[in-house]
């Protein structure tokens, strides 16, 4: 089964491009332009992995990333902060809420995508070990 990324920036022209390269890199991709509409389609999706801008109208990416983790069903989703606000606060910031990732603006496409492999990578093996730890069989070879 095709992993599923969210990405979230108010930017259209970007998430369009990164959409593309990760379909075909094998993703499947939902976009949301803000943290409004985020949340509304997290409502009924639970991506595998959030991609999102911290400068959004309506509803930032902070508030965007404490409200998924504030909910027990979204809290295990790895989440990448993409953004331009490369300030040495901001990326400290980023990284003390507990985000996966913090990538600055301009970045490499190839960059995200490594960052996006290596977290769905871990996410798997932390859910393996989880199912073991429960008393669940790993039936994975």
């Amino acid at each position: 089964m095709r992993a599923l990324i969210m990405l979230v920036d108010d930017n259209a022209k970007l998430i369009s491009g990164l959409k593309l390269r990760l379909e075909m890199k094998g993703y499947q991709v939902l976009l949301a332009y803000d943290g409004d509409e985020a949340l509304n389609l997290l409502k009924t999706t639970k991506p595998d992995l959030i991609v999102a801008d911290v400068m959004m109208p309506r509803m930032n990416g902070w508030e965007l990333f404490s409200k998924v983790r504030d909910d027990p069903r979204l809290a295990p989703i790895p989440f990448i902060f993409l953004t331009a606000r490369s300030d040495e606060i901001s990326v400290q910031q980023g990284k003390a809420l507990g985000a996966e990732d913090y990538i600055t603006k301009p970045f490499k496409a190839d960059e995200l995508i490594a960052s996006i492999n290596g977290r769905l990578h871990r996410a798997s093996q932390l859910a393996r070990l989880s199912n073991i730890h429960h008393g669940e069989q790993d039936l994975s070879i």
